[in-house]
C-alpha cells in the first residue's frame, strides 16, 4: 500500500473561506486577526521563523471552547536562534506578495521581523479583504506586484480604502496597526508579542493605538 498523508480536517477553512461563509463585521474579524496574533507570538516565543506567513497557511477551528486560528504550514520555517537570519537558495519560499523588502531584495534572511511584515498582509487581507499590491475588487497580477515592488510601494495604502477608515474607527485602529508592520527599518516593527497588545487594544478601544505602539 502507498503511503498516505493525513490532515487534520478544519471546519471553518482558511480565514478568506470563513469570512465568505459567516459574513463578519469589522470587530469580528478584529477579533479573529487577534488569535492569529497570538499564533505567531506563540510560534516566536518557541524560537521558530515561519517564513511564509499568509491567509491561506491559517485554518480556523471551531470547537466548544469557540473560534481558534490556527498558523500551519511549517514548511518554510526554521529556528531563530541567537538572532540568525536564514537565506534561501529559492526565492519562490513564502510567496512573492508577503516578502518582506529586506528579504525579497536580499538585504536579510527570514527572521522573527520579516514575519511581522507577512503578518501585516494577513491583518490585510483579513480586516479589509484585499491581496498584497492588489486594490480591492482587482486580479491579483504578479507583474502589477514585480512593479509596485520595484517602486518601493507598500502592499497598500490608506487612500485604497478611503472613505471607509474616516468612518469606521475599528478599520482605522487595524489599518494603523498594518503601518507599524510595514515600517521599511525590520527593527521598527513590533514583535509578536506587541502585536498581540496592539491588537487586543484596538479591539477594546481605537483610540489608543493612536500613540504608538505600547512598550
Amino acid at each position: 500500500m502507498d503511503p498516505l498523508a493525513v490532515c487534520y480536517y478544519y471546519e471553518g477553512g482558511t480565514p478568506r473561506e470563513f469570512m465568505e461563509e459567516n459574513k463578519l463585521n469589522s470587530q469580528e474579524r478584529l477579533r479573529l486577526l487577534v488569535g492569529i496574533a497570538e499564533g505567531v507570538a506563540h510560534i516566536h516565543r518557541n524560537s521558530i521563523v515561519h517564513g511564509d506567513l499568509k491567509g491561506d497557511n491559517i485554518v480556523i477551528e471551531i470547537s466548544h471552547e469557540g473560534t481558534i486560528p490556527k498558523v500551519t504550514d511549517f514548511g518554510s520555517s526554521r529556528l531563530a536562534c541567537l538572532g540568525c537570519k536564514y537565506k534561501h537558495i529559492n526565492q519562490q519560499v513564502g510567496t512573492f506578495q508577503w516578502i518582506s523588502p529586506e528579504v525579497r531584495q536580499g538585504d536579510s534572511g527570514w527572521t522573527t521581523r520579516s514575519d511581522i511584515w507577512a503578518a501585516g498582509c494577513v491583518i490585510l487581507e483579513v480586516q479589509f479583504n484585499t491581496i498584497p499590491y492588489t486594490r480591492r475588487g482587482e486580479v491579483p497580477c504578479l507583474m502589477n506586484t514585480f512593479r509596485k515592488q520595484r517602486a518601493n510601494e507598500l502592499p497598500a495604502t490608506r487612500g485604497d480604502f478611503e472613505p471607509l477608515l474616516s468612518l469606521d474607527g475599528v478599520a482605522e485602529a487595524v489599518w494603523n496597526v498594518i503601518g507599524y508592520c510595514w515600517e521599511l527599518d525590520p527593527d521598527k516593527r513590533p514583535s509578536a508579542e506587541e502585536l498581540v497588545i496592539c491588537l487586543r487594544q484596538a479591539y477594546s478601544n481605537q483610540d489608543l493605538l493612536r500613540g504608538g505602539i505600547p512598550r
